[in-house]
C-alpha cells in the first residue's frame, strides 16, 4: 500500500468509523516506517540531505501508533535514529548503539503530546539494555526433556501443570516435548513425589526420530522448487505468539561431523522449528546451512534465494522474511542464521536477532 492509502486510513471523518485501533496503529506504524526510509540519508540522491521534516513525521506517526497501544520494530528504529542525531547505518547497528541524546531528540522529546512515543520507546530501551547486560549465565534455563532447547529467560519455558510439588515440576520449551516426556515424569506427578524419586527416573536421552515424530507436521509448502536446478527448503512456519514487543532468546546447539558446534540463535523463531533445524542440519550432507536475513517485504524471494544459492554454492539455504513496519503476527516468518564458530559474542548475537 502507498503512503497515500495509509494515509487515508488516518482520514478523522472514516478512520474511527470504519478502522479499528489495531488497524490504524499498524498504518502508522507502516507511516512512520516509510518517512524514515525517507530521510535516510543512504536512500537519498548523494545531492540530498535528510529532511528533517520526514524525520519529525515520522515521529508524528509514531507517536500516534503509540496512542493506539500499538508498537512495532519500526517505531523503536524511530526513536533511536533521533536520540543518534537523525544518522542511521543500519537497523542493526540502531539496536546496538547506546543513546546520545543529541538534538533532534532533545528537540521533539519535550514536544506537547509526543509521551506516549517517548514513554514507549524508553520502555523498550532499558528492556534492551538489560538483556544485553546480562551474563551468559543469567536466567538461562534448561528443557526438562533434554532436547537441547536452552532460554534466556525462565518465563520462555512451561512448567508442568499437574500435581507435582512445585520444587520438582520440569519445564518444557513446547507443547511436544511434554508429550514427548511425559512417559517418563508421570511417575513422579503426584503431590506426595519426593526429591530421591527424581533419581529413579530415566535420563531424558530420546532419538531424533523421536523428537521428529513428537514435533507437528510440516505443512505441504515445506519444499518448493525454484527452477530445476535447484529446490527451496521451508522449515515450517513460525508461531509468534504475544510478540508485541521483546521476544525471549532462544539458542539450540547443533554438532557437526567436523567436530564443530554450531550455536543457532532466535527471538522470533519456535522451539519445535529449531529442533526440526538441528536434527536436519545434522542429517545434511552438505558442508553448511546458510540462512539469510531480508528485510524487505515486497522483495521477492526466488530472486534473493537464486543469488545467494549462486554465490554459496553446496549449501542448504532457508530464507524468511519479515515485513519491517508491522507487528510479528501469528504465522509471521523471521530470519535466523546459523554460524560455524565455538565461540560466540553475546552483545552482537543480541543485536542481531533482539527484535
Amino acid at each position: 500500500m502507498s503512503i497515500m492509502g495509509l494515509t487515508g486510513l488516518m482520514n478523522p471523518l472514516v478512520a474511527e468509523e470504519r478502522f479499528g485501533k489495531p488497524l490504524r496503529g499498524r498504518a502508522c506504524s507502516l507511516l512512520a516506517h516509510a518517512y524514515l526510509r525517507l530521510a535516510n540519508y543512504k536512500e537519498n540522491p548523494a545531492d540530498e540531505l535528510p529532511l528533517i521534516k520526514h524525520f519529525v513525521t515520522a515521529a508524528h506517526y509514531a507517536n500516534k501508533a503509540a496512542k493506539l497501544g500499538f508498537w512495532s520494530l519500526a517505531m523503536f528504529l524511530v526513536g533511536k535514529t533521533l536520540t543518534e542525531g537523525g544518522y542511521r547505518r543500519s537497523s542493526q547497528d540502531a539496536l546496538a548503539e547506546p543513546r546520545d541524546g543529541q538534538s533532534l531528540e532533545d528537540s521533539l522529546r519535550w514536544v506537547a503530546g509526543f509521551a506516549p512515543f517517548w514513554d514507549g520507546f524508553d520502555r523498550r530501551q532499558r528492556g534492551f539494555m538489560r538483556r544485553a547486560t546480562l551474563k551468559p549465565e543469567d536466567e538461562r534455563i534448561a528443557c526438562t526433556a533434554g532436547c537441547g532447547i536452552v532460554a534466556s529467560r525462565r518465563s520462555a519455558m512451561k512448567k508442568c501443570a499437574g500435581r507435582c510439588p512445585p520444587h520438582l515440576k520440569p519445564v518444557y520449551c513446547s507443547r511436544s516435548c511434554q508429550q514427548l516426556d511425559w512417559r517418563r515424569h508421570k511417575a513422579v506427578c503426584c503431590r506426595d513425589a519426593r526429591e530421591e524419586d527424581l533419581f529413579a527416573l530415566p535420563t531424558p536421552d530420546y532419538t531424533d526420530d523421536q523428537v521428529l515424530a513428537s514435533l507437528p507436521p510440516e505443512p505441504p509448502e515445506a519444499m518448493a522448487m525454484l527452477d530445476e536446478n535447484h529446490a527451496i527448503m521451508r522449515i515450517g512456519m513460525m508461531d509468534i505468539p504475544g510478540a508485541n514487543g521483546f521476544v525471549t532468546e532462544l539458542f539450540i546447539d547443533v554438532p557437526r561431523d567436523n567436530g564443530e558446534a554450531v550455536r543457532m540463535y532466535s527471538c522470533s523463531l519456535g522451539a519445535d522449528q529449531m529442533k526440526r533445524m538441528k536434527i536436519l542440519a545434522q542429517r545434511s550432507s552438505e558442508s553448511n546451512v546458510y540462512i539469510v536475513r531480508c528485510f524487505e517485504s515486497d522483495a521477492p524471494d526466488s530472486e534473493i534465494i537464486s543469488n545467494i544459492l549462486k554465490s554459496r554454492p553446496g549449501g542448504v539455504l532457508v530464507m524468511t522474511r519479515i515485513r519491517m513496519g508491522c507487528r510479528y503476527a501469528e504465522g509471521s516468518r523471521r530470519v535466523y542464521r546459523l554460524r560455524p564458530s565455538t565461540r560466540f559474542n553475546m552483545e552482537t548475537m543480541r543485536a542481531e536477532h533482539a527484535l
